[in-house]
């Protein structure tokens, strides 16, 4: 995976590092300013255990379920990506439109993919050509 939610994974894994250094050291000198808190959250650890133990098992359980989630949407991405690059082989070059736009039609014109085929059929260097239209879909 390079990024989540537009993010990339190297920034957002070194901001939160840094926020989770930054909350632990805040916890640790409330902990040495006031005793009081920490012994009343570690007297209540025996006393509830099964509340306890549901807190913990429940943190375990959403933190197996979100990366099993992302685990998945990485190996389909993989799969997908993998999969195009068998079925185009080993492509050398790619042409496309000069035009770009997000709302009108950016294709090639007959005549010059009529062209590139006439002049590109006979030379020994070129196994094939492929037509290829993508289109991305909302």
């Amino acid at each position: 995976m390079e990024k989540l939610f537009g993010i990339e994974m190297n920034h957002l894994a070194i901001s939160l590092a840094s926020l989770m250094v930054i909350i632990s050291l805040f916890t640790l000198l409330l902990v040495l300013r006031n005793r009081v808190l920490l012994k009343m959250a570690l007297r209540n650890i025996p006393r509830r255990k099964s509340q306890t133990i549901l807190i913990v098992v429940g943190l375990m359980l959403s933190t197996t379920i979100i990366m099993s989630a992302l685990s998945i949407g990485d190996s389909i991405n993989s799969a997908i990506r993998i999969g195009a690059f068998r079925a185009l082989g080993e492509t050398d070059i790619r042409l496309s439109s000069p035009v770009f736009s997000r709302f009108g039609d950016d294709y090639l014109d007959d005549a010059v993919l009529d062209r590139v085929e006439r002049e590109l059929k006979n030379d020994p260097r070129v196994d094939g050509i492929l037509p290829l239209l993508r289109k991305k879909l909302p």
